[in-house]
C-alpha cells in the first residue's frame, strides 16, 4: 500500500481524499446515476441491466491529456448508454501508472461494461477512431487493440468472490456458470471455452505475433530479478555464460514525480553511464535497445549485496542478544568504510556532472570487499541544478529548495544513519526525531564516521527547507513510563471525530467500506480498547457501529460481523449484537477460511458469550477441516497467529471446559507444532517465523513467532502443554529470544513493537528472563510516542501518520501495556473469566 497518497498537509493522521480538489465531474445525462469512491467513480444509466461477467473494454491514458480523453470517451458511452467507471482525478492517475504502482493495473483510466460481445466491437471500433492519438501504457493483464488505448480483458462486471484457500478473491462464472477465480495478473491469458469477438480476435492475433528483430533472443537465459511498474530488472547469461543485467523500461509507465517515463529515464540512466565508464562507481554500460514496446538496457552485472540486505544481515542490534557486543566493533569500523566509500562516489559523480539522485541503501551496491557502486543512476538533471527531485524514496528525499547536489548529500546523511537506526525516517512525522539519530549513530559509530556524517550534513547546506509528505504539530513525545498508559487513553479520545466516517483514524487500510468498523483498522477496535479499559464508549459510536456493521458479508473477528457482534454484546448492546450473529449464521457455511483474523476460528472465539452452542459448532467445523485436511494449503500459506495454524491452536485452547476433549486438545497441540516447525534463525541470528514465499522471518505477532509464544503460554496454562513436555521445552527459549530483538522499525500491536511486549508479558512467571524484557520494551514504547497538541499518541505503520487503531495505533499498545492485565485483552472474544487476569501466575 501506498501510504504518501494518505498523507495530507493538513491532519497528522492518514486521511482519504475523497475531498480533493482536482476530482473531475462529468455532465451525464440527467437519467444517469453516479457512484463516487476513492479509487473510481462509476457512471451508469438508469434501468439499464449490466452483465455479471465479458469482455471489457479498458482505456490506457497519460495524465497530460486525460480529461480531453475522458471526456470524448465519455460521450461516446453516453450515447450507448453503456455503464463505465473512470479514475476521478488526473493526480490518481499519476498515481496509477507511478514506478511502484500495482503493474497489473497500470495504464487503467477508464473501464467500459458492453451489454453485448456485437457493441463490444461497435463501441471498440468507435472508441479507437476517437483516441488512437492519445498514447497509454500497455495494460501488462489486457490484450492492446491496434496501438491504440483501447484494450480487452475477460472478466467479472459485477463485485462477485469466491474463497481460494481462505483467502476472498474476484469472482466471475465461467463457461458452466461456477464462480472461478478472476485472475488479474502481470499478463494476458485467454480465457478457454469462451465467445470471442472480431475485435478482440484481432487484437489476440497481432498479441502472438513475434517481432522480426529481437534482440533477447541473443540471451542463453534471462531471469527476472525484481519487477516495478516500470518495468523490470533481469539476469541475463550471453552464449557464452557470461552474465550482464538487463533493466526493462515500459512505454508511458513508470512515470516519476516530475512526468518522465520509465524509457525517458532508462535513456537517461544509460547516458549517465556513460559519463562516468571507467571511474569503478557504476557498472559499465553495454547497449540499449528496443523490443515492440519496451526498451532495454544491458550493463555490467555487479554482484555482491544492496547497502539494504547487509544492514538487515549484519546489523548488531538484530542479531541474538549474545552475540551483539561482540560484533558491535566489527560492524562499525565496516559502516565507516561503507560510509568513506559512498562520500568519495558522491563526490566523484558530481565531478563528472552526474547526479545520483534516488540514493537510498538499495541503490548502494557493496562487493565482498565492501567496494561501493551506485546504481539506478536516473536522474537528469545537473548538480547546479534546482527544481523538485523527481524521486520518493521516503526519508531519503531532500527538503525543497536545495540543487540536486545538497539534496544527494541529504541523502547521503540519511543513508549512512539506516546502517544504525533503520526507523530514522519518523522524522518526517516528528523533525526532532533527527537528533537522536544522530546521538544514537554516535554512541554505535566510529569518529570518523560522525565526521563524515558532519561534512554531509554541511554540504546539504543544513536542509531547513519543507520536507514531502512531512505533517506540522507533532512531537517526538517526553512522558515517562508510568504515565504511557493513561497519556494514550487521553490521546485516543482526543482523536475522536464525531459524526466522521472514521471516528477514530487509523491506517490507510481502515479508510473504506466495513474496515473503518471493524475490530483490526477500525472503529469497533477502538471501542474493544475502551471497554477493557473500563471506559464507557460514546452512545453514538455504539449506534454508528450498529447500523454500519450490516453492510458486509464478511465474517471475521478482526474484519467482520463476529468482532462487531462481540463489541457490540461487550458494551451491553445484545439485541443488535445478535442481529450481526444470525447474519453470521447465514454466512459461515460458505466459508472455508479458518483463520482467527477473518474466518471461522475467530467467529467461533467472538460469538461463545453470545451463542455458546453455534459457537462450538463452528470450532467443530474447523476440527473437521484440520482433521482432513481441506485447511491446510491455506494455513500453511499464512503461517502465525492471524491466519495460519497458531490461531487454530489458541481457538481450541481457549475452549470453554465444557467444549474441551482430548481430540481437541491434541488438535491444537499438533497445530501449534506445525507453525513451531517453521521457525527459523536468519543469517544474522534472528529468530522469526519464516515466510511461505521468501528468506525473511518474522517475530510479530499477526505472522511470526510473537503469536506462537502467545499461544505456547496460553496453552500452558489451560493445560495443553506441560513444563517438560517437548513442544515447550523445545520452543520457550528460542521463542522468547526472538521476542527480544533491538529494533522494530513500527510500533504497534500486529507488526511491530507492541505485539512483542505483549507476548512476552505472557510469559511471565513462566521464563525467567522475560520480566527484563517487558521493562526494556514498555520503556521504548514510552520514548517512541508522540505528542499532538498537548496529547500523546502512536505511529502508525509506515511512520508517515499517527494512528489510533488497533492493529497499528494507540489503542493495540494501550491493550499491550502491563497496565491491561490480561495479555488476550486485544482479541474480541472472551478469553478469560471476569476479575481473572493469568498474568504473573
Amino acid at each position: 500500500m501506498d501510504f504518501t497518497t494518505f498523507c495530507s498537509d493538513s491532519s497528522p493522521f492518514y486521511e482519504p481524499d475523497h475531498e480533493r480538489s482536482d476530482r473531475i465531474s462529468l455532465a451525464a445525462p440527467t437519467s444517469w446515476r453516479s457512484a463516487p469512491g476513492l479509487a473510481w467513480t462509476g457512471v451508469f444509466p438508469a434501468g439499464v441491466r449490466r452483465r455479471t461477467h465479458g469482455w471489457k473494454i479498458h482505456l490506457s491514458l497519460c495524465p497530460e491529456a486525460y480529461e480531453e480523453a475522458l471526456r470524448l470517451a465519455a460521450e461516446i458511452c453516453f450515447r450507448a448508454d453503456v455503464a463505465f467507471k473512470y479514475v476521478p482525478s488526473v493526480l490518481g492517475l499519476i498515481a496509477r501508472n507511478a514506478k511502484n504502482a500495482d503493474r497489473s493495473a497500470s495504464g487503467k483510466a477508464v473501464t467500459i461494461y458492453p451489454t453485448s460481445d456485437d457493441q463490444l466491437d461497435s463501441l471498440a471500433e468507435e472508441l479507437h477512431a476517437a483516441l488512437r492519438s492519445f498514447e497509454g501504457p500497455y495494460i501488462l493483464s489486457d490484450v492492446r487493440f491496434r496501438a491504440g488505448p483501447v484494450h480487452f480483458r475477460y472478466g467479472g462486471f459485477e463485485p462477485l468472490y469466491v474463497e481460494r484457500g481462505g483467502r476472498r478473491v474476484a469472482a466471475r462464472p465461467d463457461a458452466n456458470g461456477m464462480l472461478v477465480e478472476d485472475v488479474r495478473g502481470p499478463r494476458f491469458d485467454e480465457p478457454a471455452g469462451v465467445h470471442v469477438p472480431d475485435c478482440v480476435a484481432e487484437a489476440i492475433a497481432d498479441y502472438r505475433r513475434s517481432p522480426t528483430d529481437n534482440p533477447l533472443l541473443d540471451f542463453r537465459s534471462i531471469e527476472p530479478l525484481q519487477f516495478s511498474n516500470a518495468g523490470g530488472v533481469y539476469l541475463a547469461a550471453g552464449e557464452d555464460g557470461k552474465l550482464t543485467v538487463l533493466k526493462e523500461a515500459r512505454r508511458s509507465a513508470g512515470v516519476d514525480a516530475n512526468g518522465r517515463s520509465a524509457r525517458q529515464r532508462l535513456q537517461t540512466e544509460h547516458r549517465n553511464l556513460q559519463v562516468l565508464d571507467g571511474t569503478g562507481i557504476a557498472p559499465e554500460p553495454l547497449r540499449l535497445f528496443g523490443v515492440l514496446e519496451h526498451a532495454f538496457l544491458e550493463m555490467e552485472f555487479l554482484g555482491g549485496q544492496t547497502l539494504s540486505a547487509r544492514t538487515v544481515a549484519e546489523l548488531p542490534e538484530l542479531r541474538a542478544r549474545g552475540h551483539r557486543g561482540a560484533v558491535a566493533a566489527t560492524y562499525a569500523d565496516a559502516s565507516t568504510e561503507i560510509a568513506r566509500g559512498l562520500f568519495e562516489a558522491v563526490e566523484l559523480a558530481h565531478n563528472c556532472g552526474v547526479v545520483v539522485g534516488d540514493l537510498h541503501p538499495s541503490n548502494v551496491m557493496l562487493s565482498p570487499a565492501l567496494r561501493v557502486r551506485l546504481i539506478d543512476l536516473e536522474d537528469h538533471r545537473e548538480p547546479h541544478e534546482r527544481g523538485r527531485s523527481p524521486f520518493n524514496a521516503l526519508g531519503y528525499r531532500a527538503p525543497d529548495g536545495l540543487d540536486a547536489a545538497a539534496s544527494d548529500w541529504y541523502a547521503f546523511t540519511r543513508t549512512v544513519a539506516s546502517m544504525f537506526d533503520p526507523s530514522f525516517a519518523r522524522e518526517l512525522l516528528a523533525p526532532h526525531h533527527w537528533q537522536s539519530t544522530l546521538e544514537r549513530v554516535r554512541e554505535q559509530g566510529t569518529a570518523e564516521l560522525a565526521e563524515l556524517l558532519a561534512e554531509g550534513e554541511a554540504r546539504a547546506g543544513g536542509a531547513r527547507g519543507r520536507r514531502a509528505f512531512a505533517v506540522q504539530g507533532v512531537e517526538v513525545s517526553t512522558i515517562e513510563t508510568s504515565g504511557l498508559a493513561p497519556a494514550l487513553r487521553r490521546g485516543i479520545r482526543q482523536s475522536r471525530r464525531p459524526g466522521a466516517s472514521r471516528r477514530f483514524p487509523g491506517d490507510p487500510r481502515g479508510t473504506e467500506g466495513f474496515a473503518r468498523m471493524s475490530c483490526a483498522f477500525g472503529l469497533a477496535g477502538v471501542l474493544l480498547a475502551q471497554l477493557r479499559l473500563g471506559e464507557v464508549p460514546e452512545p453514538a459510536d455504539l449506534d454508528f457501529l450498529a447500523g454500519a456493521a450490516q453492510g458486509t458479508d464478511r465474517i471475521g473477528a478482526f474484519d467482520g460481523l463476529s468482532g462487531a457482534a462481540y463489541v457490540l454484546a461487550a458494551a451491553g448492546r445484545t439485541e443488535e449484537a445478535h442481529e450481526l450473529l444470525e447474519r453470521v449464521r447465514l454466512l459461515a457455511p460458505a466459508s472455508d477460511d479458518c483463520s482467527l483474523a477473518t474466518g471461522l476460528s475467530g467467529a467461533a472465539l467472538a460469538l461463545r458469550a453470545l451463542d455458546a452452542e453455534f459457537a462450538c459448532e463452528l470450532q467443530d467445523i474447523v476440527l473437521g477441516r484440520v482433521s482432513s485436511g481441506s485447511a491446510t494449503i491455506a494455513l500453511d500459506a499464512s503461517p502465525g497467529l492471524l491466519g495460519g495454524w497458531t490461531g487454530i491452536a489458541l481457538t481450541l485452547a481457549l475452549s470453554p471446559d465444557s467444549a474441551r476433549s482430548a481430540s481437541a486438545d491434541e488438535a491444537a497441540r499438533r497445530a501449534l507444532g506445525r507453525d513451531c516447525d517453521q521457525i527459523r534463525r536468519s543469517s544474522a541470528g534472528t529468530i522469526g517465523l519464516r515466510e511461505t514465499d521468501g528468506d525473511r522471518v518474522f517475530p510479530y505477532l499477526a505472522n511470526g513467532t510473537a503469536g506462537v509464544l502467545l499461544t505456547l503460554t496460553t496453552m500452558r496454562r489451560r493445560g495443553l502443554v506441560g513444563e517438560h513436555d517437548a513442544l515447550w521445552t523445545r520452543n520457550i527459549d528460542r521463542l522468547v529470544e526472538s521476542c527480544a530483538g533491538g529494533v522494530q522499525v513500527f510500533d504497534g500491536l500486529f507488526h511491530g513493537s507492541a505485539g512483542l511486549l505483549l507476548a512476552l508479558r505472557s510469559a511471565i512467571g513462566l521464563h525467567p528472563e522475560v520480566g527484563e524484557l517487558v521493562v526494556s520494551l514498555h520503556e521504548r514504547l514510552a520514548r517512541r510516542s508522540f505528542s499532538w497538541r498537548g496529547e500523546v499518541h502512536m505511529a502508525g505503520d509506515g511512520c508517515l501518520r499517527l494512528s489510533s487503531d488497533l492493529a497499528t495505533g494507540s489503542a493495540g499498545v494501550l491493550l499491550s501495556l502491563p497496565t491491561t492485565p490480561d495479555p488476550l485483552a486485544w482479541i474480541p472474544a472472551r478469553t478469560a473469566p471476569e476479575n481473572h487476569t493469568t498474568e504473573g501466575r
